[in-house]
Order: structure tokens, then sequence, then C-alpha cells
């Protein structure tokens, strides 16, 4: 067995000596002699590529080297050298992308590419955004949307879709694959997305692989990165408490979190959080953190005249019913039921479609009650002219717009201010006009792309 190795190991030593010695048919000769004797490797493929782009023939040792990466897929040298091949055949779109996986398979391989990275010029029209890899209350739909009003090209890319059937441009399902499949798939789209744009705008803690490992990549080519926040992906029990004593969180362990937020902020300067709140869990990880408001398509949602009836709806559609304060409006409204006539309806599991439907049946929509800011949702119902409960911070009213319409109320006097609403229901439609108002001055989709197309070309 000593024998058959040490053989093998001297003729690939000759071989790879008389291709630095630029004797190709000598070393090919070799190489067909060790082939028979050892059948093809990653490493006879690779040098009878190298053979090819000595002699001049790019096309060929391109051939090689693409089959090489189906027959040896976790081959980061044979990216190399593809990568190599296509810009010697002035490819530089297919160059970055091959370097890129290579690069994601070892990213410690010290091989350099920055020529190939072209600084975007500044104008709308020539910025390429990618925005992913989770959607969050449609926001990644309206932004783009946004965006592509202002002549930018910008895209989303959505891992995980879900039962609300938000719209994205490239959806990749990755609970629909094994988990041994996930890794290579991911890389693959990495490598694609990183070489086709300019700036990536992640949300959610996310990014382009499941493991994070295109940060590095990313920061290496001095791309423009930032990481939108949400909510459950940083909020911190022990600091919310502070702010609002009825917050509650869907992640209780902090020390995970923060772990992931120091993660991030080593590859990322810059973070986007919709409001101040969600700046108190962030400031102390990032370099830089931009407050961008919660985006919305205010054309979608007409107000329509509200028919008087007999019995009153109020409908409520928590996504996370523990962290909304579920528990409580449903014991509210169940006490009012004794007295008052009024339906309620509780929305979950269907698409949003289905659901904006409903939410026009409404004379009062609930937020939530807990969590002491406003989120999508409430948009949502005050774009349709609806009258809005949803509590707020005495914290958060100090930040918010001073035009805010929005009504105020928590698990200790939800079932008061429902009752106050019931025998005042004449302030409900001023209120919903004031609330129309509100969402079109401040969060209209077109409004929002504009500060965040502006942030973009930001130095």
């Amino acid at each position: 067995m000593l024998t058959y190795v040490n053989h093998q190991r001297e003729l690939h030593y000759k071989i790879t000596q008389l291709i630095n010695e630029q004797q190709i048919k000598e070393a090919e000769s070799l190489l067909s002699d060790y082939e028979e004797l050892y059948g093809e490797t990653e490493e006879t493929l690779s040098m009878k590529a190298i053979t090819r782009i000595i002699q001049g023939n790019l096309f060929e040792s391109q051939l090689l080297l693409e089959r090489g990466t189906i027959d040896f897929p976790n081959s980061a040298d044979m990216y190399f050298n593809l990568g190599y091949v296509y810009s010697m055949q002035a490819d530089s779109v297919r160059a970055m992308e091959a370097y890129c996986k290579g690069r994601l398979l070892d990213q410690n391989a010290k091989v350099s590419f920055a020529d190939l990275v072209k600084t975007p010029i500044s104008s709308p029209s020539s910025l390429r955004v990618l925005h992913g890899t989770m959607e969050i209350a449609n926001q990644m739909n309206e932004l783009t949307r946004g965006l592509n009003h202002l002549g930018v090209c910008a895209e989303t890319v959505n891992y995980y879709p879900n039962y609300l059937n938000y719209r994205s441009d490239n959806v990749f399902d990755l609970n629909s694959l094994p988990e041994s499949q996930r890794i290579k798939r991911t890389r693959d789209l990495a490598a694609q997305f990183i070489s086709s744009y300019d700036i990536f705008h992640f949300h959610f803690g996310t990014s382009l692989t499941q493991e994070n490992a295109d940060l590095p990549l990313i920061k290496e080519l001095k791309k423009k990165v930032y990481m939108h926040h949400w909510g459950s992906d940083v909020r911190l029990i022990s600091r919310a408490l502070k702010l609002n004593p009825y917050s509650r969180v869907k992640t209780t362990n902090e020390q995970e979190i923060m772990r992931h937020l120091e993660f991030l902020s080593r590859f990322i300067d810059s973070s986007i959080v919709a409001d101040w709140e969600l700046y108190e869990y962030v400031k102390d990880f990032y370099k830089k953190i931009y407050l961008i408001p919660q985006a919305i398509n205010t054309d979608l949602y007409i107000p329509k005249p509200q028919q008087k009836k007999k019995r009153f709806l109020i409908v409520h559609a928590p996504t996370s019913p523990e962290i909304k304060g579920t528990q409580y409006i449903i014991k509210a409204i169940d006490t009012l039921k004794l007295n008052y006539q009024l339906d309620f309806k509780l929305v979950q599991g269907i698409s949003h479609s289905e659901a904006m439907k409903i939410y026009q049946q409404a004379d009062l929509i609930i937020d939530q009650i807990l969590l002491g800011s406003y989120g999508l949702f409430a948009l949502e119902a005050m774009s349709m002219g609806k009258p809005v409960i949803c509590w707020l911070t005495d914290f958060m009213l100090s930040k918010y717009p001073a035009d805010l319409p929005l009504i105020s109320a928590n698990p200790d006097n939800i079932r008061d201010v429902l009752e106050n609403i019931l025998k005042n229901r004449d302030m409900l439609i001023p209120l919903g006009q004031r609330g129309r108002d509100y969402v079109v001055k401040y969060h209209d989709y077109r409004a929002v792309a504009k500060k965040l197309l502006s942030l973009y070309q930001s130095a």
C-alpha cells in the first residue's frame, strides 16, 4: 500500500513539475498514464485544464473545469480555476460567480479577485439592489416596489414563504429541501446574487446562506450591506420591560440574540429599524443605525363608506397571539357581549388577500395591546379608514408624530376602552379619516423609498 501511494505521489509531482516547466506534451502523456492507473481525480482534472490554458485553448479548459465543478462540487480550487478562465475570456459576471463559490467553500483561501468588483455609479438607474431573505409583513416587496418606482433595479429573494403568500421576485423554499441540500443550495444562490448585485439589504437577521458564510465575502468585496431588524429578532425582554411593563417576547434567550447581533455587526456596519423601540435593542452593536418607517402601498387600501348595521364588528388578526395580547382581547369582548350587540372575528391562517376582505367589513380593528408600538396591521387598517386600537407606551408616543390617531389600550383597560367606543361610535368615522391621512403622509411606499434611496447613495 505504501508503494502504491508513493508511486501515485511521485507521478503527481512529476506532472506538476512538467507543467511548471511548460513541457506540456510530456505532462499530458504522464497524465494519461496516471489516469490509466488511478482514474481521474480532482487534481488530474485541474492539471488537464491548466495545460489547456497554457496552450491557449480556453474553451476546452472551461469545459473541463465546468465538468469538474459537477464531479467535485466541494472543490474550491476548481471554482477558482474556472473563475480565472472566465476572467481571461472577459466574462466578469461568471468569473465573479465562480470565485464567490470558491470563497464560500474555502473562506481562508488567499485568492484575490478585487479587480472584478466594479464600483457602482450612484445614480438610481445604475444601482442593483437585493432584499432578502425573509419577508416580514410584506416589507421587502413594498420597499423594492418603491425603489423600482424611483428607477432602481431592486429585487427580492425569499427563502421562507408562508401562508400569507406575499409576492417575491425569487422564491426558494428552503424548508422544502432536506437539511443536507440546504447549505449547497444557499451557497450556489449566494454566489449568483453576490456577483450580480451592488447593495444587499437583509431582513430579520438572515442573509444569503444559512450559516451567514456570505457576510465575510460581501464585506471583503466592499459591497454595501444593511441589516434590517423588525422585532422578535432583536427584542430583549430585560430592556423591553424598562420601557413597557406589558411587553412580551418570542425568544427569551437573550444571550442567543446578543451573540447573533455581535456576529452580524462584525461584518455589517449599518442597521435599519422602523422605530425608536427597536433602536434601543441594536444601539450597542452596529456602528450606524438608521430609522426607516414601515412602508405600505396606500393605493391598495381604498376606504369604503361604512354602512350602519345593528351588530358592531371588531376584527383582530394576530400572527402571534401571545405577543399581541389576544387572550385579554377575547376576555374583554366576551364580557361586553353580555350587554352589547357585537361580533368578533379572529383572523388567522389565511392568505393576506383573503384577510383584507374581512378587514374591510370591520367597524373597529385591534392591532395589539402588549408591544407598545404599532406595526403593519395597524397601518393597513388605517389605510382603509378604519379606527384602530393599539397599545402605545409613553416612550413611543413621545417619538411618534403628534398627529398619530390610534386609540391606545392595554390589558388593564381594554374592556373600558372598548365600552367607551361602543357608547360613542360617532367618534370612529373622523378617527378613521385621520388614520388614512397619517399613513399616506408618513408610510406610503413612495415616500419611504425616497428615504431608503438617499441612504443607499450616502457614503
